[in-house]
């Protein structure tokens, strides 16, 4: 086999690996560690590990005297008719578990 093809090979093979590996990886990286992590961690259990990795999540300016961080979660849902899903939410914890609770905001 030619130089040109084993690295062309080499080069599919990762991009192939790299693809695959974000639904085995999700479970492993998105866990209780922090909000943002359980926010990624809500989101795959949902169904959508690629997006749990791209999500965009930042905090809000807003605190709650209950439910504490306001968050910013926008990512893509090929669910959702209109494919973007902007939503906010709170990331309380409670005991060793933060509770992921989300809506849409007003």
């Amino acid at each position: 086999m030619s130089k040109k093809k084993k690295i062309l090979l080499l080069v599919f093979f990762s991009v192939a690996v790299l693809i695959a590996l974000p639904p085995f990886l999700a479970p492993v990286v998105h866990g209780q560690s922090s909000p943002e992590s359980a926010l990624r961690a809500n989101i795959y259990q949902d169904g959508h590990p690629y997006q749990s990795f791209f999500a965009r999540i930042s905090e809000n300016d807003y605190v709650d005297a209950e439910l504490g961080q306001l968050y910013d979660v926008t990512w893509f849902n090929f669910d959702s008719p209109t494919g973007d899903t902007s939503s906010v939410c709170y990331a309380p914890k409670q005991g060793d578990v933060y509770m992921i609770q989300c809506g849409t905001g007003p």
